[in-house]
């Protein structure tokens, strides 16, 4: 064989695998410098300087996640039918729903086989409990009912950076008809002035309160109260309308087909401008890796006695995520593809090592799309899945909280019976859902659980202390669970997808080819100078 050959398949491979390498070698590198580091754990100045190119590489990712959502989705849902819509997001919904109740049913049996819960586990880790948990008095019903008012928001700017949510509020005595009709940001904004706002309604200001000014969370102790919701806005992105919005913009772009063009082309060219955003990116992931993963390291304070307190809880969590990536994700590859699996995971691992870096997988979502552009996946689909599946697609999630639901349980020696681990199979896939990507999500909303099998709420406390790892684990779940639906649902919508050519291709896909016809263009006039 030509040594030319050899040595561009060399290049070729190393190229093709430099980024998985480099994160790997990332995130060792984070672990081991947090190692060397940890006398100068409590000197601000230096956690600050090893945390901060760790915070820009967060900050630039957080700045990509919204442009790439809104316009993949336009785009991708655009250049589809409305009947192909409809089918590859039935296909995606139900593919999540699948998966989600697999993982909470993974979790309860290893939760069941392993006994993680251990009534001592109480007394070892006293200082890193919360000695009283505030308890979340939203109910299942209210997440979902938040849902629905997420999915439909009522204005589209605000919801960029803000969503409706549901909270219960305290009051004296029963409540007249004036402070009923107040709005929830008016009596909010009363609050700088609190004494004379509660004389204006009739209550007496004979209490002791407390209150932040700058935002919607306001809290009131009375001798006499009265507990009503009400619906707020809370800071943060409403992604799940904004991807409602949409699919719904492209999917009536793609009804309009020639008089839309105009507007499909400027899309699909700010697509291509995002995905080559990422395409430089990306390389940085190696140096963002290691510094978030040192500066977290670093915070950590008496990392022994938390692993060896709850190492059995650890290890559940463990075995059950490496038993669903390496044999569970395979399979299901194998069955629907039949290709090798193995091949595709080390082609989308570095979206998970990301994920598991930056602790969100929506964070990691620009990272997960040049992967899949990398692995070849077609982009209509690939940008249809995988913003959905960074809200919507919580394997890990749903296994975390099947998990820690069993062991809250057995360290307080609750019995549980098959309709209590059913009920938590259920109530873990559908909390999993309403779970936003976003770091330590999923502990807001265990309390829905514990309180359906009559679990204390306090023992929730004593999972923050190692769920800065839990949580990392069960991200690389959520998002290699992405890429996969991805690549099952391309071959479950192959027929539909080739009755409709696409005119967007893939940047790596043209990049790729263009760089062959060169390399071939370059060896053929080699070729013709030798022989001449």
């Amino acid at each position: 064989m030509d040594i030319r050959v050899i040595a561009s398949k060399v290049k070729e491979s190393v190229l093709s695998n430099a980024l998985l390498a480099g994160t790997v070698l990332g995130a060792i590198s984070g672990f081991l410098l947090g190692l060397l580091l940890k006398p100068f754990q409590h000197n601000d100045v230096v956690a600050s300087l090893v945390g901060y190119p760790g915070e820009l590489f967060m900050r630039a990712l957080q700045l990509l996640i919204i442009p790439v959502v809104v316009i993949s989705l336009i785009a991708g849902s655009s250049s589809l039918n409305i009947r192909t819509n409809g089918k590859i997001a039935l296909r995606t919904f139900l593919y999540f729903l699948l998966t989600s109740l697999a993982n909470a049913a993974l979790g309860i049996s290893l939760a069941i086989m392993f006994q993680p819960g251990n009534s001592d586990i109480k007394s070892k880790l006293t200082d890193f409990s919360i000695s009283t948990m505030e308890e979340r008095k939203n109910s299942l019903l209210d997440n979902f009912l938040d849902m629905g008012r997420q999915i439909v928001p009522n204005n589209l700017f605000t919801a960029f950076f803000e969503m409706p949510v549901t909270v219960y509020k305290k009051r004296l005595g029963a409540l007249d008809e004036y402070t009923k009709s107040l709005d929830s940001r008016l009596y909010v904004h009363q609050a700088i002035n609190i004494q004379s706002f509660y004389v204006h309604v009739n209550l007496q200001p004979l209490f002791k309160h407390y209150y932040i000014i700058n935002y919607e969370f306001y809290f009131s102790e009375f001798t006499s109260q009265t507990i009503f919701f009400c619906i707020n806005f809370r800071r943060g992105t409403n992604a799940i309308g904004l991807i409602f919005y949409s699919l719904m913009f492209g999917t009536f772009m793609s009804l309009l087909e020639e008089k839309a063009k105009p507007l499909r082309d400027v899309i699909q060219a700010v697509d291509e401008v995002n995905m080559k955003t990422i395409s430089s990116l990306i390389w940085l992931t190696p140096f963002g890796v290691a510094s978030l993963i040192c500066i977290k390291v670093l915070e950590v304070d008496d990392m022994g006695q938390i692993m060896s307190s709850l190492a059995m809880f650890i290890i559940t969590v463990f075995v059950g995520i490496t038993l669903y990536q390496i044999i569970i994700m395979q399979l299901l590859y194998f069955i629907f593809m039949r290709q090798n699996p193995f091949k595709f995971y080390t082609r989308v691992l570095p979206a998970a090592v990301t994920g598991f870096a930056v602790d969100s997988s929506s964070a990691a979502m620009p990272v997960t799309l040049r992967c899949m552009d990398d692995v070849g996946i077609d982009s209509r689909i690939s940008h249809f899945v995988i913003p959905i599946g960074v809200i919507c697609n919580m394997d890990g999630t749903a296994l975390f909280i099947s998990i820690a639901s069993v062991f809250i349980a057995q360290m307080n020696t609750i019995t549980l019976g098959s309709g209590d681990y059913i009920t938590i199979g259920i109530s873990a896939t559908a909390v999993s859902i309403a779970t936003a990507g976003a770091p330590s999500a999923s502990l807001t909303l265990l309390p829905i659980i514990l309180n359906a099998i009559g679990a204390p709420l306090e023992d929730i406390a004593l999972l923050f202390a190692i769920d800065w790892l839990c949580d990392r684990m069960r991200t690389t779940n959520n998002v290699l669970g992405d890429c996969y639906a991805a690549a099952i649902i391309e071959r479950w919508s192959s027929d539909e997808l080739s009755k409709q050519p696409s005119d967007r291709t893939n940047s790596i896909k043209m990049n790729t080819l263009e760089m062959t016809d060169v390399l071939s263009h370059g060896q053929r006039d080699g070729e013709e100078r030798t022989k001449s």
